[in-house]
């Protein structure tokens, strides 16, 4: 089990973070990313690379929470 528990600490870290950053998303004022400034995107394409990212991010959580419980079931009370 002592191997396990730096990955355990870092996904417990990681999801409430996460969890944090979207509802800090949710509640801003719209701004212009970094990368829409630096590339000079138009509105359109901002949202097009938005919604790309959003669809990673959602797949990216799904396999971490497959990860947890698959260690979760290999883990024993000790």
């Amino acid at each position: 089990m002592k191997k396990w528990l730096p990955s355990l600490a870092f996904i417990a870290l990681i999801m409430p973070a996460s969890a944090f950053a979207d509802e800090a998303i949710a509640n801003a004022a719209p701004q212009r990313s970094p990368l829409a400034q630096a590339l000079n995107l138009t509105p359109e394409q901002e949202q097009k690379i938005f919604n790309i990212q959003r669809t990673y991010e959602q797949k990216i959580r799904a396999l971490m929470q497959e990860a947890q419980q698959k260690m979760k079931a290999v883990l024993t009370p000790e």
